[in-house]
């Protein structure tokens, strides 16, 4: 029985396509469980030390992580669909190579135990898979290391602006019953006014201030400051 529905799907295209979908679900919920238990807070880490780095190398960039805060965009990362196409957009290559090497080494292993006989050309079609095997190396992989990494710091800067965003919203909204109203229309007034890292970071010490007058503990949110200036998590 199992035989059959095997033999069914490798001849079917529909229900290749229903197995594909389905098996695509699976991983997007699978990888959304561990994604949230374990390998976020990872992630987010190697984000906050790439971003930082390239903050060294150009000190305008710190200006462009800051430049949407104020525009307050919290919808975008909450669509589970959004982090299941970042999983696969960063990951999904790289199956896809792993899958393609396998390939080429399991032809080249049968070819190198068959006869001369068996084989009309066995070197001419073990070049063509050396040939196809160095392009992997030295086209492919590098092309999807430049792509990864190019949607993982996409991915990096979208959720810092947004986690600078909610973090100053939050904690104006854990200050509010501790200060005037003037006081907390002009935070948000200062939040919503917010498109430079200066205008960030005078906004973050503000509310750090205003905490420690008040005896109040923010949450934990690690800033990502110019070459050379006081880094604080709080």
């Amino acid at each position: 029985m199992k035989s059959k529905t095997l033999e069914f799907i490798r001849n079917n295209r529909s229900a290749q396509a229903a197995v594909w979908v389905l098996g695509t679900i699976f991983l997007g919920a699978l990888g959304s469980g561990l994604w949230e238990l374990a390998l976020r807070d990872i992630f987010t880490g190697l984000g906050n030390l790439t971003l930082r780095f390239i903050s060294t190398i150009w000190g305008g960039y710190v200006d462009l992580l800051h430049k949407k805060v104020g525009k307050l965009s919290t919808d975008i990362l909450s669509l589970p669909t959004f982090s299941m196409v970042v999983v696969l957009i960063l990951f999904g290559p790289w199956a896809l190579i792993s899958i393609q090497l396998k390939r080429i080494s399991r032809l080249r292993n049968m070819v190198t135990k068959k006869d001369d006989q068996e084989e009309p050309s066995p070197e001419k079609l073990l070049k063509e898979l050396d040939s196809s095997r160095k392009q992997v190396f030295r086209i492919l992989i590098p092309l999807m290391a430049f792509t990864t990494l190019s949607y993982a710091i996409t991915f990096w800067q979208i959720t810092y602006t947004r986690d600078a965003g909610n973090w100053a919203e939050q904690s104006i909204e854990i200050l509010r019953p501790y200060m005037p109203e003037r006081e907390y229309i002009k935070f948000r007034s200062d939040l919503r006014a917010v498109s430079t890292a200066d205008q960030f970071y005078k906004l973050e010490t503000k509310l750090q201030e205003t905490a420690r007058k008040s005896s109040i503990k923010l949450p934990v949110f690690t800033v990502i400051r110019r070459l050379g200036a006081e880094h604080n998590s709080y």
